[in-house]
């Protein structure tokens, strides 16, 4: 199990949204209530102020908004941060950290980008490879995703990260509908 920690806008639903549809389509099932730990899924989901006590095994954490990393309550070694670069406080935090962390943004920099986004469609580009929970390597790659309306960024491209590292959609070899991330 991989283990999700927000810290993110609660009432930023745009975000929400964004990122429970991409990242359910394969990776949860059904999150009924956004932040609540869901028990018995490949996930377990919640926020990051709600973390009191230490957190077993795999774990993303989806850094959005300031908030003080739970390091003592991790395993560094089993644990990734994914950090919108859009804002340098964050980018600070997670250097002090130590945690490894994946940027998320629109700079040639960061690991996790869109190469294009319309009304119905984006494109996330990973561009350097990352390794997954599960020991894969990776390898940079474009992931299609068709939308309803134009999507939260950063919540698209966290989305399509934790589904990689998790292992829960594996694009590359073959393209299939199955690595493409939908919003319904």
């Amino acid at each position: 199990m991989v283990s999700v920690l927000m810290a993110t806008d609660r009432e930023d639903r745009h975000f929400n949204d964004t990122f429970f549809a991409y990242a359910q389509n394969g990776a949860f099932a059904g999150v009924p209530e956004l932040f609540k730990e869901q028990r018995g899924l490949s996930h377990a989901v919640r926020d990051i102020e709600d973390v009191t006590a230490p957190v077993k095994g795999k774990t993303i954490i989806v850094f959005q908004r300031a908030a003080e990393l739970p390091v003592s309550l991790i395993e560094p070694d089993k644990s990734v941060v994914l950090v919108d670069s859009s804002k340098g406080e964050l980018l600070s935090i997670v250097s002090a950290s130590g945690l490894p962390a994946i940027t998320c943004g629109m700079s040639n920099k960061d690991t996790v980008t869109l190469s294009s986004m319309d009304d119905d469609s984006a494109v996330v580009d990973l561009r350097r490879s990352i390794t997954g929970f599960d020991g894969i390597v990776i390898e940079p790659q474009e992931i299609p995703a068709r939308c309803k309306r134009a999507p939260h960024r950063f919540a698209l491209m966290a989305a399509a990260a934790v589904r990689l590292l998790s292992g829960t959609m594996r694009a590359g070899k073959e393209k299939s509908d199955a690595d493409a991330l939908y919003y319904h």
